[in-house]
């Protein structure tokens, strides 16, 4: 039936029909790419102590104190006569040093910006400990081993933020040289922390500063790339390096943008899971948070909440089937998670009914199947006892593999809910897509997504493990039976928290509500794809849709943005 369709993908090549049906064997669908380890935003103090010959003073106590909140840290200095408080907040600061048969020495009206890494050395003099030298800081110290700056913003200052939504990114628009780019005229919505709007900064350059956010400011940084596999195959194929993905927010979201370029619904959340506000529209803060001098602002819908005032679930939500981080029921349905959630994880998501891609590839009788690393295991885990110790889920002790259910889009979908036609047709594991691409039989549209030691997400695996698998996958594609008539998009669901200086487009046909948001690496890669080629066409994840939609002549869905590419300009038919 595959080989047998029609070509309208490129008319002119028509007559090469039986040749050209496509494989879409991705998006070999990665999580969000380390780029980078985040640069730490707090700051650093510290300094070497020595006596008046000049020699190292170890085990002496230091004390070092906010002079806006009290608070203390205190440590000792080495045998090297070296200290160091890390993670100190932006502000003031003075520290003490004392030590037997010496005066304690007195630092005040230190500055601490952010990402700062101050040394500052004493020289005890010799007395007695009750006895003080004190030396204030007339000026900020200038720190000469790093190019990093930052900005101590005031309460005064947060309060006087130009925005009724109060989004603790925007903080950042009061620093030098640091400007919000907004969406569609409106601030970047309150409920997602992680991107909750684009910054140009150095005059549109994005170049100089990342936003801060609930947890502190995000400078950016790079690991070099060219070491890795998949950089070869980008060199030697087709790299789309104008790829946004799909929506604000992480990885649960944008799984759910490539099914169905929608956001999932969820009406009468626990309300400890909906995004509160206060009468003006502001993030309600938490009585016990600090003021934006003394630390980050705490709120009660930190991270952004999982669902919108309007029941939009946007933030990470469990499936209501296994595998799930919620468990069954006690003496419930196995297959299933508990409908009242748990403590750690919240309420499941509802079933959903919205329109997938899969819904409109079976209506045409185009072959489908969802492959996942480590989803037969993950499914036996999911029906263990509430009781019992998840080994797979959310596991990464031993080897196991960390599977991730918000990774599993379908899984969310009544359509396709334990005990159905749809699901044991469509859901399968990893092995499968391995043995289908060795025996050629793959179907015409397949997504693979690894598990997660694979998916390169920052906090819980690695670059190189997620480098190296989706090389040896994209080996085995190309030495495929099915090689001759197959494109592969490798794209990733979001960009893991780190900054680019690509602005998403904005306006009209290119966004909406939920995005696009932050630029992701995507390879396209096909006998026919072009050689050696950088695409600069503006896509989003979208934009996998519509291109699966136009060779299949399929039913549009609602979501897909009019005016993103549909891939078509990576390839050559000629």
């Amino acid at each position: 039936m595959r080989l047998q369709r029609t070509n309208t993908l490129f008319p002119h090549t028509a007559a090469k029909a039986r040749k050209l049906a496509f494989f879409f064997a991705a998006a070999l669908y990665l999580c969000a790419p380390v780029e980078a380890a985040p640069q730490e935003a707090r700051a650093k103090l510290g300094g070497r102590i020595t006596d008046p010959q000049g020699a190292v003073v170890p085990s002496v106590i230091v004390t070092v104190t906010s002079e806006d909140t009290g608070v203390k840290y205190q440590t000792r200095t080495n045998t090297q006569g070296n200290w160091i408080v890390e993670f100190l907040l932006p502000g003031s600061y003075r520290f003490t040093v004392a030590a037997p048969g010496f005066r304690t020495a007195e630092r005040h009206g230190i500055t601490l910006q952010t990402a700062d890494d101050k040394e500052m050395d004493v020289q005890l003099e010799v007395g007695l400990m009750t006895e003080s030298v004190v030396v204030t800081s007339g000026t900020p110290l200038i720190d000469t081993t790093s190019a990093t700056s930052g900005t101590v913003i005031t309460s005064e200052e947060l309060e006087e933020l130009p925005t009724s939504s109060h989004v603790v990114t925007l903080f950042s628009t009061l620093s030098p040289g640091v400007a919000a780019q907004y969406q569609n005229n409106n601030v970047a919505h309150l409920w997602s922390f992680n991107a909750a709007s684009q910054f140009e900064a150095n005059g549109g350059r994005n170049n100089m500063f990342a936003a801060m956010s609930n947890a502190g400011g995000w400078t950016m940084g790079y690991f070099g790339n060219a070491e890795l596999r998949l950089m070869q195959w980008a060199k030697e194929y087709t790299l789309a390096d104008n790829f946004f993905m799909g929506a604000f927010g992480g990885s649960y979201l944008n799984h759910q943008w490539l099914i169905c370029a929608c956001a999932p619904r969820h009406a009468n959340p626990p309300e400890h899971m909906r995004v509160k506000l206060d009468p003006n529209g502001k993030l309600t803060k938490r009585p016990e948070s600090p003021s934006a001098e003394s630390g980050a602002v705490q709120v009660y819908s930190a991270g952004g909440g999982e669902v919108t005032p309007d029941d939009y679930s946007v933030n990470t939500t469990q499936p209501p089937y296994q595998p799930s981080g919620v468990p069954p029921a006690p003496e419930g349905n196995l297959d299933l998670a508990d409908p009242k959630g748990s403590p750690a994880r919240g309420e499941p998501l509802p079933p959903q009914s919205a329109k997938t891609i899969g819904d409109t590839l079976s209506a045409n009788d185009v072959r489908w199947v969802w492959y996942a690393g480590g989803w037969n295991l993950a499914v036996a885990d999911g029906r263990r006892d509430a009781s019992e110790k998840r080994k797979i889920i959310y596991n990464r002790e031993d080897g196991a593999p960390n599977f991730q259910p918000p990774h599993q889009p379908f899984n969310y979908h009544a359509r396709f809910a334990p005990g159905t036609r749809d699901r044991a047709e469509h859901l399968k594991d990893g092995e499968d897509f391995l043995r289908d691409i060795a025996a050629g039989t793959l179907p015409d549209v397949s997504f693979y997504k690894p598990v997660g030691i694979f998916t390169q997400h920052p906090g819980y695996t690695d670059l190189v493990r997620g480098d190296e698998h989706i090389a040896d996958i994209l080996d085995r594609l190309r030495k495929s039976p099915q090689w001759g008539e197959m494109a592969v998009i490798v794209t990733y669901d979001e960009n893991g928290g780190f900054w680019d200086h690509v602005p998403p487009p904005h306006g009209p046909g290119w966004s909406d509500r939920f995005g696009p948001g932050t630029r992701i690496p995507t390879l396209v890669i096909s006998p026919y794809a072009k050689r050696g080629y950088v695409d600069k066409t503006s896509y989003d994840t979208t934009s996998i849709l519509k291109f699966i939609s136009r060779r299949f002549d399929l039913q549009s869905l609602q979501g897909v943005r009019l005016n993103a590419g549909d891939l078509t300009n990576a390839f050559d038919f000629r």
